[in-house]
């Protein structure tokens, strides 16, 4: 069977590209409130969805949808409030949103918008304990579930004809 990008590599070429380029060490963890503070301080629009873009439904938790911004995907709760996102290198899931699979989604939602793990554009493919895990089980879930995986590539590309 066919995988689309980037889940058609091995699982180790997702997580690390290159043999020798894995650095995990949870120095690379952030609070959800410490990425959207530097991306407020140094790139605010990159965290603003364009248009009138209302997102994709997570198919995973009811009420939680997937914004596209220019940096990467924003997970927004269902009250509307930021509740996590893969924007830029950082993928954050805010604690109370946590155990609910929304961050293995969330590596879903972005690496099928790009076409490759954002990690992977980095001079080491550099992860906390978490959030390693996450891409591993977001490798999994992603060519267990191609059906699923092709409704999420759908969504992406908006109802036939657009652009």
């Amino acid at each position: 069977m066919d995988h689309p990008e980037p889940f058609d590599l091995t699982e180790d070429e997702f997580v690390e590209g290159e043999p020798g380029r894995l650095d995990i060490d949870d120095v690379f963890a952030k609070t959800l409130s410490q990425v959207l503070e530097e991306f407020q301080a140094c790139a605010p629009d990159d965290i603003r969805p364009e248009g009138d873009d209302a997102g994709h439904a997570s198919l995973f938790e009811p009420g939680y949808r997937f914004l596209d911004v220019p940096a990467g995907v924003l997970l927004m709760a269902p009250d509307g409030t930021i509740a996590g996102g893969y924007v830029s290198c950082d993928l954050v899931i805010g604690e109370e949103h946590r155990g609910k699979g929304l961050g293995m989604e969330t590596v879903i939602e972005r690496c099928l918008r790009d076409g490759q793990n954002p990690v992977l554009q980095l001079d080491e493919s550099a992860y906390s304990h978490a959030g390693l895990r996450c891409h591993r089980a977001a490798w999994r879930h992603a060519r267990e579930n191609a059906h699923e995986t092709r409704a999420r590539i759908e969504r992406w590309a908006g109802p036939a004809g657009s652009s």
